[in-house]
């Protein structure tokens, strides 16, 4: 995950189904407090050909999806 999206998510994500913006980039951050909710979020954005970047911050696992 790019670093600008990682600090974003830090500051603003704090729970399970939180969204955020990152402000530098412009990418969608959605957090996840459950693995279910997680893959299936990143089986539909697989499935659609998105863009997108994971990483486990905390207790939550994040899905940073590409500005299109």
């Amino acid at each position: 995950m790019k670093d600008c999206c990682r600090e974003e998510c830090t500051k603003s994500l704090r729970r399970h189904r939180d969204v955020a913006t990152c402000d530098d980039c412009g990418a969608l951050l959605l957090a996840y407090g459950n693995d279910t909710d997680f893959t299936r979020t990143v089986e539909e954005l697989d499935k659609h050909g998105v863009d997108y970047q994971t990483e486990t911050l905390g207790t939550l696992r994040v899905v940073a999806k590409a500005k299109t």
